[in-house]
């Protein structure tokens, strides 16, 4: 059987270099050790945030399969907005006084320079909840939590593939998660 890595590489769809890159991938943590990985946060989360009613907000696509595993996850009671693409937020609640859990598959810049935590903050929200599925830096985190924290990381520089990452339009479905 193959794997859905594999599946990706006999497309002949795909450019050539391309190919060559995804051929290069190596996998860093399999899917079972993500689901591992998601029940953890999973509970981390409700110890936290279950008397909370928190909002859910999915900040970029690769922040979409974190979503769909903490949704089947997390048994509290929970909202959800979406995210649009001028950095307004839709929702069915305000937003003000309430602790905000927002999804990303990495953050790049500090909490307080996020132009979308810096829009919640505007909109008066009680806390922002970064949550990523990638934390690189254990001297100087990004995210408030992650799904893969950075001592289960090798390879600092490399590109990720897979969990919702992809390399030029390809690879965000892999259930496993791999370096490239």
């Amino acid at each position: 059987m193959l794997t859905a890595l594999q599946a990706h590489l006999q497309d002949e769809e795909l450019p050539m270099a391309l190919r060559a890159r995804l051929h290069k991938a190596q996998l860093q943590i399999d899917s079972a050790q993500l689901d591992r990985l998601a029940d953890q946060l999973a509970i981390r989360l409700t110890l936290h945030y279950q008397h909370s009613h928190p909002i859910l907000i999915c900040r970029k696509r690769q922040g979409l399969v974190l979503t769909g595993m903490l949704l089947r996850r997390l048994g509290f009671v929970l909202s959800i907005a979406e995210l649009q693409q001028d950095l307004s937020i839709q929702s069915e609640m305000s937003l003000e006084g309430r602790i905000v859990m927002l999804l990303d598959g990495q953050y790049e810049e500090a909490k307080g320079r996020d132009a979308v935590t810096a829009m919640l903050e505007q909109q008066q929200v009680q806390q922002v909840v970064r949550i990523a599925v990638l934390e690189r830096s254990t001297d100087q985190p990004m995210a408030d939590d992650s799904l893969v924290p950075p001592q289960q990381l090798a390879g600092a520089g490399a590109v990720p593939l897979g969990c919702g990452f992809e390399l030029d339009g390809v690879g965000a479905n892999l259930p496993d998660l791999y370096f490239v």
